[in-house]
């Protein structure tokens, strides 16, 4: 019985990838899905779920990391998140609200390489780099969210709004977000109303 590989013809296609790949470059998340859709795929995959499973799978044999078997199974526990039946993924502006990562912030500059594709950030001329806020929700100032390459994080993103890594759910963090700010609104609004009455009080004393 052929494998799931063969059916879909993947595994030539990877040896494709590895052939053309430079050193230790990998394709990045978004580069196998755009790779789909301009080629044969873009008329016999019928829905986005089988599109970005089969990315997946490629950028896995391609020597993507086991955080790419994690986002696989993630796909098939809860497959509706990408056509949006239960929850959709985040929207382009929250993408394009992402803070940007300089190389200088990184710890390690030279080994410093994208959870997903596994590609080093240095070997990039011109690297895009994110963090996710899931580190927002934690009461310790000092950390920080993960941090990913755009081409990958991206994608993702668009079609489950949770990080690979600690699967914080950024649609749940624009809401907490959201509410704590309109709770500091009130708040505001309530200090702002007791200093006026107590004004009002000293001109009738």
């Amino acid at each position: 019985m052929a494998t799931y590989e063969d059916e879909h013809n993947l595994n030539s296609r990877t040896s494709s990838n590895r052939s053309q790949a430079n050193g230790r470059h990998h394709h990045t998340l978004e580069h196998v899905i755009n790779s789909f859709l301009i080629e044969e795929h873009d008329s016999q995959i019928a829905d986005s779920r089988e599109l970005f499973t089969d990315a997946l799978r490629v950028l896995y044999n391609d020597g993507g990391s086991n955080v790419v078997l994690e986002l696989l199974e993630s796909l098939q526990d809860d497959p509706s998140s990408v056509h949006g039946e239960k929850e959709g993924g985040v929207s382009e502006d929250f993408l394009d609200s992402l803070e940007r990562v300089s190389m200088d912030e990184l710890t390690d500059k030279e080994n410093a390489e994208c959870p997903i594709c596994t590609n080093r950030y240095s070997d990039d001329e011109y690297p895009l780099l994110v963090r996710l806020p899931c580190g927002a929700k934690s009461s310790n100032k000092l950390v920080k969210g993960h941090i990913f390459d755009l081409q990958c994080i991206g994608p993702w993103l668009k079609v489950n709004p949770t990080c690979p890594l600690c699967r914080c759910n950024m649609n749940e963090l624009k809401k907490l977000k959201k509410e704590q700010l309109e709770k500091e609104i009130e708040k505001y609004k309530a200090e702002l109303s007791d200093e006026e009455e107590e004004e009002d009080w000293d001109v009738y004393g």
